[in-house]
C-alpha cells in the first residue's frame, strides 16, 4: 500500500534529510512497561538553530519545537564563548516511519538506521494485526532486541551487515 508523503515539497525532503545526517538521530527507542519490553522507531533532531528546529516542525506538521536538557558552554578555538540553548524534535512511531520514508532517497550518512527502522516498523505492524494478546513472542522480542542492537552498532558507526531493503517510497499527491 502507497503513503502519500508528508512533506510536500521535495526540496524541503533534501534539505531535511541533510539535517538528519549531519545532527539528527534515527534510532529504536526500547523500554520496560509493566514488565512488557515495547519497541519503537524514533527520529529526533538536537541543535542550537531554534529556526530549523520550527522549520522541521512546520514542513512535517509534526511534533514540536521544545528546548533540551543541557546548554552548549565553553569556548570554541576561535576564543568565541558559546552559551547556547538546545533545540529538539523529536517523533517515535508511525510518525517517524512517514518521514523516514520521504526524506529516504536523499540519505546519505543515516541510510542504514533508516531500513533497520522501517523494517522494525513492517514488523511491529504486521504482529500488532495477527497478535490477540498483545504480548510479544520469546522470538518477537529477541527479533526486535537484535535491531535494537543493530541500530547501536550503526549509531556508533561500527561496521554492521543491514540486509533489509530501503523503504517504500511515499508519493507526492499533487492534489494539494
Amino acid at each position: 500500500r502507497e503513503e502519500i508523503s508528508i512533506i510536500k515539497d521535495e526540496r524541503q525532503r533534501g534539505w531535511l534529510a541533510g539535517i538528519i545526517d549531519a545532527d539528527g538521530s534515527i534510532g529504536i527507542h526500547r523500554a520496560n512497561r509493566g514488565g512488557h519490553v515495547q519497541f519503537s522507531p524514533y527520529l529526533s533532531v538536537q541543535m542550537s538553530d531554534v529556526e530549523a528546529i520550527e522549520h522541521i516542525v512546520q514542513i512535517t506538521g509534526m511534533g514540536v519545537a521544545r528546548p533540551g536538557k543541557e546548554k552548549l558552554k565553553g569556548v570554541d578555538v576561535r576564543g568565541i564563548h558559546a552559551n547556547r540553548d538546545r533545540w529538539v524534535f523529536r517523533v517515535e512511531g508511525e510518525r517517524a516511519i512517514h518521514i523516514i520514508r520521504d526524506i529516504y532517497p536523499w540519505l546519505v550518512v543515516k541510510e542504514r538506521q533508516a531500513c533497520i527502522a522501517n523494517h522494525l516498523w513492517e514488523i511491529i505492524r504486521g504482529k500488532v494485526q495477527a497478535r490477540k494478546n498483545g504480548r510479544l513472542s520469546e522470538q518477537e522480542k529477541a527479533e526486535k532486541g537484535d535491531l535494537w542492537l543493530l541500530m547501536k552498532e550503526c549509531n556508533q558507526r561500527r561496521p554492521a551487515d543491514v540486509p533489509f531493503p530501503a523503504p517504500p517510497r511515499n508519493y507526492l499527491d499533487h492534489s494539494w
